[in-house]
């Protein structure tokens, strides 16, 4: 409980009784408001007070002080205690609340109501914002509680940093948040902490916490850090049992709603932008239309967006895609410069939606993943799995009605792996399934789908009954990227005409012809060993495959990665 001491002066007389977890601040002040007050205490036998900025130095050899901000001159006070300004916000025109920056924050007595309840589930000894009691009459309230998992990788960011005008030195802003800022006086401490940031040659790791040795490493050690910035975070603890990791409170100024952000454009841009809107949006309210114009992709730690031909392709969840207050989001664009903007303040408010776990599936999620949507047939599964080599890399409950997007942590494998896709319904074993794989333009081909770093996402589809496109019409590429050999699979029917398979490259020029002839139906493959039609090694970059049988056409793209 807080006290309110709304007089210039209060004469407390206390004879035989405790002065036991009041909630007071004592400083200066006068009849303009009812926010502090300077107090004179008169003790005969009083022993404990708490939670008190003590301003006039209050020397009694009987009183003890324990979770109290002192001024010099003060006796009695243990090691809860410290000796500092309070920082109130604007002491000259009398407003005690505190400031963002005040050693006052959190530092009030964790088990106030003397329940021997840990704070962290007591909202007795908690401020309004969930966070530990700060000292004072007025808390400072205006802080983030960010919940983790165990080994699980959170895409985040800080819309609160104790820096000011984007000037700070990185290691030191990031340090007191992942490392500083977890109560040690939780039970439930980490064990490891990895935060990987954005760079220009992918996504790095900026920290490495070792919380059992006490230990951290920052690279690189001089960097600005701001709120703008979108972070991966995982935490990780190797005690066995299901204790909650602490949370991690998180406060200082709050970015300007106003603050521009960046999308640079380049292969290897991936423009992690941090949402720091204090309101949940549906995505396609919180760009401007011109932004929406520029970019490609978008894509969260929980479902992405696509542009193919101009239209945006998704399996959104009930209520449409939103973004929330702290989110970080990976933005692609291709355009021809960087584009800058800004997030929108008002719009359409998003619902919530949480992810539902899988229970006939599990999986380690990785730094990123690749979207397979999967188009669902009449009969639905209860949940769909992504498989390579027989291990799970990725698996969803079906939600939804059509369209399912399963994020698949495949990154990181070979190139050329067959992908198999997995269902799981009841009581029946999980069990191998086929499907169809979807072009942009929708057309089915009786074909897998491989491991495609090139690729943000790929579409299959359940329905096997459909009918399928001749398979003249398949012409698959892989590995893709490639080095130094691509296979070039194809189909043809009975055919009189020639199939003719050509290399060009991204301006257009002749590279390479590959066949040329008559083939008989069906499955036939070339190699190109990255050569030109002179036996030259040809450079990197992209390449098109053009297969022409007659007067229909059809086309390919992979990339040669030195």
């Amino acid at each position: 409980m807080r006290v309110l001491i709304p007089l210039l002066v209060l004469v407390i007389i206390i004879s035989g009784y405790s002065v036991n977890k009041q909630l007071m601040t004592l400083s200066k002040g006068d009849n303009k408001t009812g926010i502090g007050g300077r107090i004179e205490v008169i003790f005969d036998e009083a022993d404990i007070t708490e939670n008190l900025i003590i301003r006039d130095s209050l020397n009694f050899d009987d009183i003890d002080y324990e979770y109290c901000c002192l001024w010099d001159g003060a006796t009695g006070y243990d090691e809860t205690c410290f000796i500092a300004d309070s920082l109130f916000v604007d002491e000259e025109h009398d407003d005690y609340h505190l400031s963002w920056n005040s050693p006052c924050i959190d530092a009030g007595d964790p088990d106030n109501d003397g329940d021997f309840e840990n704070w962290l589930f007591d909202e007795d000894d908690q401020d309004s914002d969930g966070s530990r009691l700060s000292i004072g009459y007025a808390a400072y309230e205006d802080q983030d509680r960010w919940e983790y998992e165990d080994g699980d990788i959170v895409w985040m960011s800080f819309p609160k940093l104790s820096c000011v005008d984007g000037v700070n030195n990185g290691d030191q802003i990031l340090g007191s948040i992942v490392f500083g800022r977890f109560d040690e006086m939780l039970p439930y401490q980490p064990d490891y902490i990895d935060v990987w940031q954005e760079t220009d040659i992918g996504p790095q790791t900026s920290f490495e916490g070792d919380y059992i040795s006490q230990e951290y490493v920052w690279y690189p050690q001089n960097y600005n850090f701001n709120s703008t910035d979108g972070l991966k975070i995982r935490i990780t603890d190797s005690d066995s049992t299901d204790n909650p990791i602490n949370p991690l409170i998180v406060g200082g100024l709050s970015c300007e709603l106003n603050t521009s952000l960046t999308v640079t454009t380049g292969a290897t841009d991936l423009n992690w932008v941090g949402y720091f809107v204090p309101y949940k949006m549906n995505v396609m309210e919180a760009f401007y239309e011109t932004t929406l114009d520029s970019l490609t992709a978008i894509k969260t730690h929980d479902w992405s967006l696509y542009k193919i031909h101009g239209e945006w392709f998704g399996s959104y969840p009930p209520g449409g895609p939103t973004l929330y207050y702290g989110d970080m989001v990976e933005l692609y664009t291709n355009a021809s410069h960087d584009i800058s903007f800004y997030w929108r303040t008002f719009g359409t408010s998003g619902e919530d939606y949480e992810r539902k776990e899988t229970q006939y599936f599990s999986y380690e999620e990785d730094l990123d993943y690749q979207s397979i949507f999967v188009e669902l047939g009449e009969e639905k599964p209860d949940e769909i799995a992504v498989y390579i080599d027989g291990v799970c890399k990725g698996a969803e409950v079906v939600d939804v009605d059509s369209l399912l997007e399963i994020r698949a942590y495949i990154m990181e494998e070979p190139q050329g792996q067959e992908i198999e896709i997995v269902t799981a319904s009841g009581r029946a074993i999980p069990s191998k399934v086929d499907y169809l794989r979807v072009d942009d333009d929708g057309l089915r081909q009786a074909s897998s789908i491989f491991t495609d770093r090139s690729k943000l996402y790929q579409i299959i589809s359940l329905e096997t009954g459909e009918e399928v496109p001749e398979p003249e019409k398949v012409l698959i590429c892989y590995p893709n990227p490639f080095n130094p050999e691509l296979t070039i699979v194809f189909f043809t029917t009975e055919c009189t005409e020639n199939t003719e398979i050509t290399i060009y490259n991204v301006k257009g020029q002749k590279v390479n012809n590959l066949a040329n002839d008559v083939l008989s139906a069906g499955e036939h493959s070339v190699v190109w060993q990255g050569k030109d039609d002179k036996g030259n090694q040809v450079s990197s970059g992209v390449y098109f495959i053009r297969m022409q049988i007659g007067q229909q056409v059809y086309t390919g793209k992979a990339v040669l990665m030195k």
